[in-house]
């Protein structure tokens, strides 16, 4: 059980595959244990809610509407997909890479984020209301149009204040260059280090 009072279903490679040959079955995605998954393919506004992603990838892939709210996503990378749409509200994401992908109207508030590293993608209308960036980069990205950064809890665990302080302004710098001018922190913002 790693949700309370229930048990999830386990899908390994094998049963993805068949289930992608057939036709996903209705609530596939939902409330589901992936363990070391290649994904290359989801149908539109798949529901990934309440699950859980262990070391697993998704290449190629078109994530248009998916909903990954309340999901847990350990080690893995997203390669070149094309994120529309989506949610991972409230998603616990560790140890993740982000490469080459389009992120286009896609909501991470209340997420929580750990060592997660973003290379190479454009960003555009992303929500980060609340978002704890803990150790998390972002390089060579082309973003437009982030929202509530300024509430994010931006931090490095284990870092010094100034370490610290250099993590938050590397990430608006690479997210929102605009809103240097702006305070960067917020008081709705935890334990946020003012610059």
């Amino acid at each position: 059980e790693i949700y309370p009072g229930e048990k999830l279903k386990i899908i390994d490679q094998a049963l993805y595959d068949r289930a992608a040959a057939d036709g996903f079955p209705k609530d596939f995605f939902r409330r589901t244990y992936f363990n070391q998954v290649t994904f290359y393919c989801l149908p539109d506004r798949a529901d990934l809610t309440h699950s859980i992603f262990n070391d697993c990838d998704f290449t190629v892939c078109r994530l248009k509407g998916a909903n990954f709210q309340e999901s847990r996503l350990y080690g893995g990378n997203f390669h070149d997909c094309n994120i529309e749409d989506g949610s991972f509200c409230g998603a616990t994401i560790a140890n993740i890479n982000f490469r080459d992908c389009r992120f286009a109207n896609v909501s991470f508030s209340y997420a929580y984020m750990r060592k997660c590293n973003t290379i190479d993608c454009s960003m555009e209308e992303i929500n980060f209301y609340n978002t704890v960036l803990n150790s998390s980069a972002y390089s060579r990205v082309s973003a437009k149009n982030i929202r509530r950064l300024y509430t994010a809890n931006i931090t490095a665990g284990g870092a010094t204040e100034q370490e610290v302080k250099w993590q938050r302004q590397s990430i608006f710098r690479a997210l929102a260059p605009e809103s240097q001018a702006l305070p960067l922190n917020h008081p709705k913002s935890k334990g946020a280090i003012a610059i």
